[in-house]
């Protein structure tokens, strides 16, 4: 658990007591009509003030994530982080190089999202699984199914999607067929938001799902 940094906290009770968002040097507020769309923003500013439009980047959850990644790098760990949110992925990435400039061997970093070709994704994975411990970020989207990231011990999910099930689909690309060591996941979640109120739900949903479909007969009256 983290506590929002307080450009974030700004925003973010601007969007819960005003239903609207300010925007830098621009007159007219970003509206928050619904509910949903509401949701939506709040999620984002928790990863990033940047994820809206005009503003910078300041999100105490994304300097622990680079802290942790850079720390497990250097302990000679490949690392994969997930997000939802392509503003995120890119702030990430950002962060990432700056960090590289400061540091001798510095930290290979790639990422995967919704604009690289489908083609070229396994060739991404395998230059990253190929070369010295590294930082893929990816987007949970286009990385939770049907790629091979079993070179990484740990994820770091910088936030999660609604599905439990999605969720754990990308989990899974860090699970091999020849694989023995466990896996490590670690979720950043900002404190008193509507993240922990997603993590609620999530939870909800998988206790749901495990009684009516996942679980056998006789692991339920266990």
């Amino acid at each position: 658990l983290v506590e929002l940094h307080p450009e974030q906290q700004k925003l973010y009770k601007e969007a819960c007591d005003e239903l609207k968002i300010t925007l830098p040097d621009n007159p007219n507020p970003m509206e928050l009509e619904n509910a949903l769309t509401r949701m939506l923003r709040l999620k984002q500013i928790c990863g990033t003030t940047a994820a809206i439009e005009g503003h910078a980047d300041h999100s105490t959850k994304l300097d622990v994530c680079v802290e942790r990644a850079v720390e497990l790098v250097d302990n000679g760990e490949h690392v994969v982080v997930f997000t939802q949110f392509r503003s995120v992925l890119e702030c990430m990435e950002r962060r990432l190089a700056k960090a590289r400039k400061k540091r001798q061997p510095r930290v290979p970093v790639y990422v995967l999202h919704g604009d690289v070709a489908i083609s070229e994704r396994v060739g991404v994975i395998n230059k990253w699984a190929a070369d010295k411990p590294g930082v893929l970020v990816a987007m949970i989207q286009v990385a939770g199914v049907g790629l091979n990231m079993s070179r990484a011990n740990t994820c770091i999910f910088v936030d999660k999607a609604w599905s439990p099930q999605v969720n754990e689909q990308a989990e899974d690309r860090l699970i091999g067929m020849e694989k023995i060591q466990p896996v490590t996941v670690m979720e950043i979640i900002t404190r008193n938001t509507v993240e922990q109120r997603v993590e609620q739900i999530l939870k909800r949903k998988e206790k749901l799902f495990g009684a009516i479909v996942s679980e056998d007969r006789w692991k339920r009256k266990l």
